[in-house]
């Protein structure tokens, strides 16, 4: 008795993939594919330079399989009445199990440079996912420059 319900649970946990000259060889069960998830934070704080005049904005990105993802998005302030508007971008090697940080540089579009206090930020990350194709999750965030 004992004997079959081994047999039985081995059978169940395995699949047989072949057997040669009365041995048999087995490989455990294939693991169901997951989509791949991405998870995106901007930090409330960041910098604007006073030497090149751009906002450093960073965060996080989290994911749920390994991927490349591509971080970007806008920086808008309003300067001494000035629309100061700027694009950044980053590429972050994401591994599943914790936020991997980014880091990016808006250049304003401009002569007129970032500048100390609020901006707002709109942020998007995208991931490609083989199997479940483009996936992207999108930010606005307001951000505190200080001068750096």
């Amino acid at each position: 008795m004992r004997r079959t319900w081994r047999r039985a649970a081995l059978a169940a946990s395995l699949s047989i993939t072949g057997a040669l000259g009365g041995f048999v060889a087995a490989a455990p069960a294939q693991a169901e594919t997951v989509p791949l998830e991405l998870g995106l934070t901007v930090a409330p704080d960041g910098t604007a330079s006073t030497i090149s005049g751009k906002a450093i904005v960073h965060g996080t990105v989290t994911c749920s399989q390994p991927t490349t993802v591509t971080v970007g998005g806008v920086v808008d302030q309003v300067v001494k009445k000035v629309l100061v508007r700027g694009r950044f971008g980053a590429l972050v090697d994401c591994t599943p199990g914790a936020p991997v940080a980014w880091t990016a540089a808006a250049t304003p579009n401009d002569t007129t440079p970032f500048g100390k206090g609020l901006a707002e930020v709109s942020t998007e990350a995208s991931a490609y996912d083989g199997e479940y194709q483009q996936y992207w999750v999108y930010d606005t965030s307001i951000v505190d420059l200080v001068k750096s």
